[in-house]
């Protein structure tokens, strides 16, 4: 997803971004800890709380059962890998949710939402309809629940799997 990523946070200083990273992956864990009800506050930054409280928000709120936590899979025939952070049912359905603590959602997420719906069908026995949601986590307590539903995605994360696998097996980086 690098040629999206890319775009949007080349401007951003490094030492910015690795700490914008380090708190999305703290984050992460501490709402995996959450979810199996062993979260202990006190080991966590004052930074995260905010976050933290937003997902217990959530989770108060839209009342899903979580079925699946931080997935790590593997897809068998086009040999891609990704963790799927939470896949809940909400009212019957099933969906497939993106944790982000990002100040900015953006669109290009509903790629990475259709390729773990497909990593993760490809690993179940039986494939089930998945809604694919981003799930904003905010620093203000609040969040986004965001659906992305655009027919396109899939296709498009296909377009940047082939690119990805030009550029191994041809050994020249991609400059965007």
């Amino acid at each position: 997803m690098g040629i999206f990523t890319e775009k949007v946070y080349r401007f951003i200083p490094r030492e910015i971004l690795k700490a914008a990273a380090d708190r999305g992956t703290a984050v992460h864990l501490a709402t995996e800890y959450e979810d199996q009800d062993n979260l202990d506050l006190d080991s966590c930054l004052p930074e995260w709380i905010p976050y933290i409280e937003a997902y217990k928000k959530f989770r108060a709120e839209i009342k899903a059962e979580i079925l699946f936590t931080e997935q790590r899979l593997v897809h068998p025939k086009l040999f891609y890998a990704g963790a799927v952070d939470r896949v809940l049912e909400i009212d019957g359905d099933y969906w497939i949710v993106d944790l982000k603590t990002t100040g900015e959602l953006y669109e290009h997420v509903g790629i990475q939402l259709a390729a773990y719906a497909e990593l993760l069908n490809q690993n179940l026995e039986k494939p089930v309809k998945l809604r694919r949601a981003a799930l904003q986590l905010k620093n203000d307590g609040s969040y986004v629940f965001r659906e992305h539903t655009k027919a396109d995605d899939w296709s498009a994360f296909l377009a940047c799997l082939t690119l990805v696998n030009w550029n191994k097996n041809h050994g020249k980086p991609i400059t965007y």
